[in-house]
């Protein structure tokens, strides 16, 4: 008989896995024989998107829609403290997770097998 899981543990699991699926993935682009010539534009097209994304994060959280946001949350928050809406966020939280890492996953698999098969193919 397996013991129940605990919702949090559960979260934290799957964060984790997302986080090294993401990191597998980028390891398996970096590595793929066809953006060895790219690495360099890649690089800065990370680079790119991460000071992207945190300039719209300041933009968001300064901005008059992230201080709605905020209060919505902070509602939500009373709201999930009654942990009510708690157990049911975290399982479609960890349900969809689960469906990230599984297709991330997958997306891994396919770039290593296209890589292995460049790699085998000799070059003229």
């Amino acid at each position: 008989m397996t013991e129940p899981t605990d919702p949090k543990t559960e979260l934290i699991d799957e964060l984790r896995k997302l986080g090294e699926n993401l990191a597998a993935n980028l390891k398996a682009i970096w590595e793929h024989p066809e953006t060895k010539g790219y690495r360099e534009e890649i690089k800065q097209g990370l680079v790119q998107v991460g000071d992207s994304l945190n300039q719209v994060v300041r933009d968001f959280t300064e901005g008059s829609a992230g201080q709605r946001l905020q209060a919505g949350v902070d509602d939500l928050g009373e709201k999930i403290r009654s942990g009510e809406v708690e157990s049911k966020a975290r399982q479609e939280l960890i349900y969809t997770l689960n469906r990230i890492n599984a297709e991330l996953e997958k997306v891994k698999k396919r770039l290593e097998e296209t890589g292995d098969q460049k790699e085998d193919k000799p070059s003229l």
